[in-house]
């Protein structure tokens, strides 16, 4: 009896006890391994969230409350003039794709582009502009009213084909600009009757430049500024007068005398800066004289 008792396990119970430990481990291995994938997964996902929304909800703010757009004509970057920056010199900062390194850059664009890394790594980045019509001043040109950004973020490390669905996800949003009363206007006289896009140097035509923005206070501008530039670099500044009758700021001058002799070069840019130190106006356009 004693010996008996003492017996070990047979072959054959150890190969039952295989056979259902093998049958248990393949009934389970799929739940294990879906759970595996479910963790991946959503590991993957809150990875890819953070990284596009870091950059779009960064540039989606800096938009809405920018004054200005300065460049949109690559899609690749977007140049603009942020609400908080101060004083006439790099003001221009930049949301920047980074195509070979894979990332979306955000910095200062003048006068050279320094970046910092905003979101990586980033497949891709687009945007497309939306215009509306000016109501005063120049009735036929138009101003971007608002942008719609698509950015793609897929995962970097794709350790799953289950994840492949996860690449790549976009973000997508539209930003409209602040809406204000701003513009600006030239003529040949004060009056402001009519848009002139001519002026002849040999007639002795006058420059009348207008601007008008609700973002500025009349009563404490310290800049109101017209900075003209022709030929190599030659610039003219002027002094604009306020209008409290019809709440715009004008002055003007004749095209062959100074301050505005433009010693006749027919492209002549003009740049409008109004400024009460808190909030302020930048126009930037180009005028053809005609000698």
């Amino acid at each position: 009896m004693h010996k008996r008792a003492q017996r070990g396990m047979t072959l054959i119970e150890i190969l039952i006890v295989i056979a259902v430990m093998a049958v248990v481990i393949i009934a389970v291995a799929p739940l294990i391994r879906t759970t595996w994938v479910s963790w991946i997964t959503a590991d993957r996902r809150d990875e890819i969230l953070e990284t596009g929304r870091a950059g779009l909800s960064k540039t989606v703010r800096e938009i809405r409350s920018a004054y200005d757009i300065y460049q949109a004509t690559d899609t690749a970057y977007l140049d603009y003039y942020p609400h908080w920056s101060t004083g006439s010199a790099g003001l221009i900062y930049r949301f920047n794709y980074d195509a070979p390194n894979v990332d979306y850059e955000f910095g200062v664009a003048t006068p050279a582009f320094s970046p910092d890394s905003l979101a990586a790594p980033v497949d891709s980045f687009s945007y497309v502009t939306y215009t509306r019509g000016l109501d005063e001043g120049a009735a036929r040109g138009r101003r971007i009213n608002s942008i719609k950004f698509n950015l793609a973020v897929s995962d970097e490390r794709r350790l799953l084909p289950e994840t492949d669905h996860l690449n790549p996800i976009h973000f997508m949003s539209q930003a409209y600009l602040r809406r204000s009363r701003e513009g600006w206007q030239i003529a040949d006289n004060l009056n402001f009757s009519n848009e002139v896009y001519r002026f002849d140097i040999s007639n002795g035509d006058s420059l009348c430049f207008k601007a008008y923005s609700d973002r500025v206070d009349p009563s404490a501008m310290i800049n109101r500024d017209v900075t003209i530039t022709f030929g190599a670099g030659n610039t003219r500044v002027l002094q604009m007068d306020y209008y409290a009758t019809d709440d715009y700021f004008a002055t003007c001058c004749v095209a062959n005398q100074a301050p505005c002799n433009l010693g006749g070069d027919p492209t002549t840019d003009v740049d409008i800066l109004l400024s009460d130190g808190t909030e302020w106006t930048w126009i930037r356009d180009q005028v053809r004289v005609q000698n």
